[in-house]
């Protein structure tokens, strides 16, 4: 299936980003599915982008998705204690992709990135600072179904 391909490519790209300021650190984990707590921060999580479905004559059927969120938490911590920390992960985020724009062949292209501002998550009953990284990708998928 072409939407594992592209979980399992963006797994590897965010699992390599790392920062040197204010102080080094790298992605402890990337959560390929939303989990029901949060282990390991900083992390990332991919949630499953939208889809849309389009019915075609001869019995295919296109998927359409994107866009996709990439949440990445940083810490546990008032916005202004991980401030720096969410600046120098954003900046590696959008570097990360910067080589990636097709995630391997898999996706049409990584045509846009948007990096929200930082804020507060609560998961799992924790609180947590971070930031959603919404990537605009287009991956067509044909299927063949049954008439």
């Amino acid at each position: 299936m072409a939407w594992a391909d592209i979980r399992a490519r963006l797994a590897v790209v965010l699992d390599a980003i790392e920062v040197t300021t204010p102080s080094a650190a790298s992605i402890q984990r990337v959560y390929v599915t939303p989990p029901a707590t949060v282990e390991d921060v900083p992390c990332f999580i991919i949630y499953p982008p939208a889809v849309e479905v389009e019915r075609r004559p001869g019995g295919w059927r296109v998927n359409k998705y994107g866009p996709l969120r990439l949440r990445c938490l940083v810490r546990d911590a008032e916005v202004d204690v991980a401030v720096d920390f969410l600046d120098a992960f954003r900046e590696a985020t959008i570097a990360a992709f910067d080589a990636e724009i097709r995630l391997e062949n898999e996706a049409t292209l990584v045509q846009s990135q948007r990096i929200e501002e930082a804020a507060s998550f609560k998961y799992g009953g924790r609180d947590y600072v971070g930031f959603d990284c919404i990537l605009g990708v287009r991956l067509d998928e044909q299927v063949t179904y049954g008439n």
